[in-house]
């Protein structure tokens, strides 16, 4: 999972990516 939705899967482990996910979708 590269760019895992913030929506979808917010506590990955992935706090970095989420908020990259997010800013791309305009959050």
């Amino acid at each position: 999972k590269n760019k895992p939705v913030a929506s979808s899967e917010p506590a990955k482990g992935n706090s970095k990516t989420v908020s990259d996910t997010e800013g791309n979708l305009g959050g």
